[in-house]
């Protein structure tokens, strides 16, 4: 069993510098694209028995306004592959992925019983009140767990009590965002007696979620999330399973008719903002500032000798950059392969166009916009060692991932 932590709309309550209210701005005809993507360890007993890597998609859209609120329809689906990988995902659930609520403006959710999905439910509520920088809240919600395959037929519910708090407004993705932390702690008992052989229906379950959130408060919706869990299920039969991660995700709206806004003044630090945030990861890429481009240079270990496939033990790194990557969404981004002089001009240029795209389409598949994200392959005519040595020709094997700070229309 895999825990299935699909946050759906996990919208906070932002704020402008004096305070705000705020609600969910749904509109009939708005479709939302929801993603999560975790990666993910199992353990039974304490020992770890695999790491997953998950990927939650939803697909819904906004059907009516009445007085109850807004009604809300779609479809969520659960993807599964072999950690560390290039292979692409396999949809898991093939069952009980529609969906069908309404939410007020508050937040509250209206859900039928016998629905599975949307997991996380009532988060947040907002308070009828201004909410300002600092300032922290709690509001009750609730998990409905898929145990089937446990011997629990129905969704399991399970009520919490959500603690956020809104950190800072920060410039996301060209969004005016609000940055809101958001904590809860399950603990929850089943009232079954734990001991009985064969059975493994949960005795207890407890557990917690910890993250950060970025709601757009001018179009009132998240556009981004960031956390991690730990979930420990106590079966009845005495074994205990646990489920912990790291996981990500963003959500699309269309039409997004947000106030467009100016970023130019954050660009100036983006530099330095991505290459923290690559040592953070302990990812060792160098990243340079050149004109109006940000150069991260991946070189050339992704990849065994004379070969565009990805190396297992590599993917990783490309794992953390993609989820770094994912917070630029708003700036078009190129992946450029490389090469050294040896070898046949041709061979090289066609070798530096796949591993490009080898890189490109793995980054899509964690996440990236295919959108906002193109691959090109240059072989041996853009060194930036000699070819002479050794050491040069090393340098010139390489990946390099282009953040491009300006689209072509807006240089001079």
């Amino acid at each position: 069993m895999k825990y299935k932590i699909l946050i759906f709309f996990l919208l906070l309550i932002p704020n402008y510098t004096h305070g705000h209210v705020f609600q969910f701005n749904d509109e009939k005809g708005v479709k939302y694209h929801i993603r999560t993507f975790s990666i993910q360890e199992v353990l039974h007993n304490n020992i770890l028995r695999g790491t997953f890597d998950l990927k939650y998609e939803g697909y819904l859209e906004v059907i009516n306004i009445t007085s109850d609120g807004a009604h809300i329809k779609g479809k969520y689906l659960y993807y599964n592959k072999p950690y560390a990988t290039p292979l692409p995902y396999k949809l898991e659930n093939m069952y009980h992925t529609n969906t069908r609520f309404i939410r007020k403006k508050n937040g509250a959710m209206m859900v039928d019983k016998s629905l599975f999905f949307p997991v996380v439910r009532h988060v947040p509520k907002f308070p009828d009140q201004d909410i300002s920088i600092g300032m922290g809240w709690s509001a009750r919600g609730e998990e409905a767990q898929d145990l089937r395959k446990l011997g629990i037929q129905n969704p399991y519910i399970m009520p919490f009590n959500a603690k956020y708090r809104y950190l800072r407004d920060e410039v996301f993705r060209g969004k005016n965002c609000a940055i809101i932390e958001i904590i809860y702690i399950i603990n929850r008992s089943t009232h079954q007696r734990i001991g009985v052989k064969n059975n493994l229906i949960p005795g207890r379950i407890m557990g917690y979620f910890k993250g950060n959130y970025y709601w757009d408060k001018d179009s009132g919706y998240p556009v981004y999330y960031e956390g991690d869990y730990n979930f420990i299920y106590v079966l009845m039969n005495g074994e205990v399973r646990e489920f912990r991660g790291k996981e990500y995700g963003d959500v699309t709206k269309d039409p997004d008719l947000r106030k467009i806004v100016k970023i130019k003044p954050e660009k100036e630090k983006l530099d330095k903002e991505i290459k923290k945030k690559i040592e953070k990861d302990n990812l060792k890429f160098p990243v340079e500032k050149k004109d109006d481009k940000i150069v991260i240079n991946l070189g050339e270990l992704l990849f065994d000798f004379n070969s565009s496939e990805l190396r297992k033990d590599t993917i990783t790194q490309l794992d953390k950059l993609a989820k770094i990557l994912m917070k630029y969404d708003n700036l078009d981004i190129t992946v450029e392969g490389h090469t050294d002089s040896i070898g046949n001009e041709t061979q090289n240029l066609e070798l530096s166009e796949l591993r490009a795209k080898s890189v490109r389409d793995y980054l899509v598949q964690k996440g990236v916009s295919p959108k906002r994200i193109k691959s090109n392959g240059f072989g041996k005519s853009r060194p930036i060692a000699t070819n002479d040595t050794p050491e040069g020709r090393r340098k010139n094997r390489r990946v390099e991932i282009i953040i491009h700070l300006k689209k072509p229309e807006e240089k001079k």
